[in-house]
């Protein structure tokens, strides 16, 4: 297994880490990735890469440089100034647009684990119901469901909504410099802390345990899916909480995430390539170089999905162009992730192959 060193940032908490090369090796590979960043880090429609310190906050899903060139972009380009009109109405709107929207008296986190998707439908007539302020809808004849599953499906969709929300807060936080839009993030990161150990793991089902179940959502997958966007959040305002905020956060959430998620080994599958997002997300920003190591280089890691799940011409192996872009966003998180961390992933060329297939 090839080892990682995860560079410290001030005000870390740091948990239990694995050993690491020499303090000379990890000089020399610091500056040979510092050397070769702006190189190999390709992105989707960014421009070339400015090669930074390993250790610049935020440095998960962008790291300064990122910010700086976006800031450009919406000074230069008319689509990204909308994008980012649109970032800050969202902004500006949060939480009164999800009170509206979910039918609530005031901002708070559901207070039980989320249920399957899947099971969103009206048992009369098999159709999927409309989520309508609070209100789970058949589109047939208007009948109101409410108990397990269908409130719990909405619980699902409300805690991934507060965790894309917590993600673009966070960057509305950088491109605006209004430490109000930091302050919401926290709101959500923070509400988390007391809630998250107190859930059970829970399947779809709604059974107790299990080696697929989580504490948030009802499969580990979902967990994976949930959490990345909040870690990104978290990794954009952590260092407007304090100190006590950040320990409490990673101690509760994160940490008790990353065992959930790591129970369950999907081998060569979409989930896994979820899980290994979060627990690369995770283990950086905890700076665990286990959790690290087990999502890069582990039996079922990001070089073992780069290698069993991409076939030679590109398609994912599972014949969906469903999953196949399903599977692409977190293959493409973790690389991104794994690069701006100074690890190497020359086996994500692979990733190309799955943007020039569909083609």
């Amino acid at each position: 297994m090839r080892a990682h060193p995860i560079p410290r940032r001030r005000g870390s908490v740091a948990g239990p880490r694995a050993s690491a090369p020499g303090a000379a090796q990890t000089a020399n590979a610091a500056a040979a990735v510092r050397r070769a960043l702006a190189g190999i880090l390709w992105r989707l429609g960014a421009a070339t890469a400015v090669a930074l310190s390993l250790d610049a906050a935020p440095r998960l899903l962008v790291n300064p440089g990122d910010i700086e060139r976006m800031k450009a972009a919406v000074r230069a380009e008319p689509w990204a100034a909308k994008a980012f009109a649109e970032l800050i109405r969202d902004a500006d709107a949060w939480p009164d647009s999800h009170v509206r929207e979910y039918g609530l008296k005031e901002w708070a986190l559901p207070k039980e684990g989320a249920g399957w998707s899947h099971a969103y439908v009206c048992p009369e007539h098999g159709v999927r119901l409309k989520q309508s302020a609070g209100r789970n809808l058949c589109p047939v004849d208007n009948k109101d469901y409410h108990g397990w599953p269908f409130d719990h499906v909405v619980y699902m969709q409300r805690h991934g909504d507060n965790a894309r929300a917590a993600r673009d807060l966070g960057l509305a936080f950088h491109l605006a410099g209004n430490p109000a839009y930091a302050a919401k993030a926290r709101r959500i990161l923070n509400a988390y802390t007391p809630l998250y150990p107190t859930l059970p793991v829970h399947d779809n089902q709604n059974r107790i345990g299990g080696a697929r179940g989580a504490r948030v959502m009802s499969q580990t997958l979902s967990e994976s899916s949930w959490i990345t966007p909040l870690i990104f959040g978290y990794d954009l305002v952590r260092d407007t909480m304090s100190e006590t905020e950040r320990e409490a956060f990673e101690t509760n959430v994160l940490r008790n995430a990353a065992q959930v998620i790591r129970s369950y080994d999907a081998g060569r599958s979409n989930w896994q390539s979820w899980h290994n997002a979060a627990l690369l997300a995770i283990g950086l920003a905890v700076q665990d170089q286990a959790l690290v190591e087990l999502a890069i280089d582990g039996p079922s890691g990001f070089r073992f999905q780069m290698r069993s799940s991409i076939l030679p011409d590109g398609p994912w192996y599972e014949g969906s162009w469903g999953y196949h872009f399903f599977a692409f966003e977190p293959l493409m998180l973790t690389r991104e992730m794994a690069v701006r961390a100074g690890i190497d992933v020359p086996e994500s060329a692979a990733l190309k192959k799955m943007l020039d297939a569909p083609l």
